[in-house]
């Protein structure tokens, strides 16, 4: 990550706009940087300047925000990071919440809804943390500019999931099958932890309606949540599995989190009336799974405020979109 000067003192006093700060999550995607090695994109719109060590780091300070994008093969919802146009004058409300950049006050988080560690699972923990947060209460957003850059490419460095890679060749014949024979256990290993972590989503979005029921080698059951605090026995509209206080939340419903979102985790579930901006109701308009819909690729903002659009070919997108949500006000305090 590279940081611009003054970013911790500029997103606290983004958090300070928000109705409730300490149900507040800035986070996103951040935009790229790159290191010396990598090769240059030719015709690139954006100017880079040299950082210490050798990093290129845009001057791009534009926001960007998470939208849907699609269903994987696996049933996990695919998100991707958008530019807009211009810098916002107030940070941009969002559904969805990213695991490398996400700030807030910390102690509602580990108290209300901390995060499920998910071993080995890559898609999935991101909506999963999102649909906890919004059931809990919180409202997420992106920030008014962008106050990072991040080395997405992965090159320099191993990943988690990768592969295990085969052992080096020895004289010894045993000695090259026993590592052969460890290596493999390995791989087996972490393919049935994620397995079993992809199930854990699965149940708690609704999109697997079986019962999750933790193996005996996972422990005891998890704690509930706070004393005093409701846990999701109490919310009939969200009433999937018992993950403690890794499940979902008493404030809001998963099935009100999939029609902001414009995405159908479980299209078995029964339809059900929501409150529209009247004050009455209407059915939800679910989908099949594994469809995004057509509005929702713009996480709920005016398509004409994203960078995309720019191009006159995509302009039949902008018929798509969703109405813009009620922004907080502006007032950020010191910039970056």
């Amino acid at each position: 990550m590279r940081f611009r000067p003054n970013w911790d003192a500029y997103l606290v006093a983004c958090l300070a706009t928000c109705p409730d700060p300490a149900r507040a999550v800035i986070t996103t995607y951040p935009p790229p940087y790159t290191l010396p090695t990598e090769p240059k994109k030719t015709g690139s719109p954006v100017h880079v300047k040299r950082r210490p060590g050798g990093a290129e780091v845009g001057r791009d300070v534009r926001p960007t925000v998470l939208c849907p994008s699609a269903f994987g093969s696996d049933g996990m919802l695919r998100q991707t990071g958008k530019v807009l146009r211009a810098k916002s004058d107030s940070l941009v409300p969002c559904l969805l919440w990213a695991a490398g950049f996400n700030f807030s006050k910390a102690s509602p988080l580990l108290e209300i809804a901390p995060y499920d560690p998910l071993p080995f699972l890559f898609f999935g923990e991101e909506i999963s943390m999102a649909a906890r947060l919004w059931s809990h209460g919180f409202d997420l957003f992106a920030p008014p500019e962008c106050v990072l850059y991040h080395l997405w490419t992965r090159d320099h460095r191993p990943v988690f999931n990768a592969p295990t890679a085969a052992p080096a060749a020895t004289n010894s014949a045993s000695a090259s099958a026993s590592a052969l024979a460890a290596a493999a256990a390995e791989q087996e290993t972490k393919a049935r932890v994620k397995a079993h972590s992809q199930r854990r989503v699965r149940a708690l979005l609704g999109i697997d309606e079986r019962a999750f029921t933790p193996p005996p080698e996972e422990g005891p059951p998890e704690e509930g949540p706070p004393e005093g605090q409701k846990g999701p026995q109490d919310c009939p509209a969200n009433p999937g599995p018992s993950l403690g206080r890794h499940g979902l939340g008493a404030v809001r419903s998963l099935r009100a989190f999939e029609e902001s979102l414009g995405v159908c985790f479980n299209p078995k579930a029964p339809q059900e009336e929501m409150p529209d901006s009247k004050g009455g109701t209407t059915a939800a308009r679910f989908l099949p799974p594994c469809v995004v819909r057509a509005d929702a690729q713009w996480g709920g903002l005016p398509a004409d405020r994203f960078n995309e659009t720019a191009d006159p070919g995509k302009a039949v997108f902008l018929a798509l979109a969703a109405a813009m949500q009620k922004q907080t006000p502006p007032g950020l305090g010191p910039g970056i």
